[in-house]
């Protein structure tokens, strides 16, 4: 019974979770660490939950890197972005990342068109 008569019913296996989760705690760990701790260990993680936290862990690199190659697609000018399809310009996009990231000089890849 809880306070004032009230009566918390949590689904089967929370206790297991519970445990599985209190082996892992400690200072510096974040929820989606102690999530993946307690899958690896055995404890029946929510899917939900799961998927979350190897999002969070595992895929933060990726994306960032989309948005970043998402904002280099935009700055493309109008005009040109008319002339190629959009996996050109996704391409020019991470050509560009990838030349920054090596301090070389960037290269226009295409003319501006003629008048």
């Amino acid at each position: 019974m809880g306070v004032e008569g009230t009566e918390a019913v949590y689904p089967d296996g929370t206790s297991d979770l519970v445990c599985a989760l209190a082996r892992h705690v400690g200072p510096g760990r974040s929820y989606d660490d102690l999530a993946l701790l307690a899958f690896f260990s055995g404890a029946s993680v929510p899917e939900i939950t799961l998927k979350t936290a190897l999002a969070r862990v595992y895929f933060t690199h990726r994306v960032r890197h989309e948005e970043h190659v998402e904002h280099v697609q935009a700055q493309v000018p109008p005009l040109w972005a008319a002339e190629m399809n959009s996996e050109y310009e996704r391409a020019e996009a991470e050509a560009k990342i990838t030349l920054a990231g090596n301090d070389r000089a960037i290269r226009q890849m295409r003319r501006p068109p003629v008048r």
